[in-house]
């Protein structure tokens, strides 16, 4: 992500600090793509009874809190469910963005 010559100044300024392993916060979302008709439809349904609204069809990115769904969003149809209560504006916005990235890949590679 940076260049060479940002990394190189910034050790040369003593900013070099040693790397560290952090796991995520506890708190931290996961998202992983999923089949909503698949092995993940039962985790899609219920998240989207909670949500009071339809699930999405078809390929979706399930966000996910300690193993447990919190939002999806459909690939291709675009369908957002989200528990209002576990999920926060900057997850969903994460979905949103995410979706529109693996959207622009397809359109550059294909299917």
């Amino acid at each position: 992500m940076y260049s060479l010559p940002f990394l190189a100044g910034s050790r040369s300024a003593g900013l070099d600090r040693p790397s560290r392993s952090v796991p995520d916060p506890p708190g931290r979302a996961s998202i992983r793509a999923v089949d909503a008709e698949g092995r993940d439809a039962q985790a899609v349904r219920r998240l989207a009874a909670v949500a009071g609204s339809r699930p999405p069809s078809g390929a979706v990115l399930l966000a996910e809190v300690a193993g447990d769904p919190v939002a999806a969003i459909g690939i291709f149809d675009g369908g957002f469910i989200a528990d209002g209560a576990r999920s926060d504006l900057s997850l969903r916005l994460r979905l949103h963005l995410d979706r529109l990235f693996v959207l622009a890949v397809i359109a550059v590679i294909g299917i």
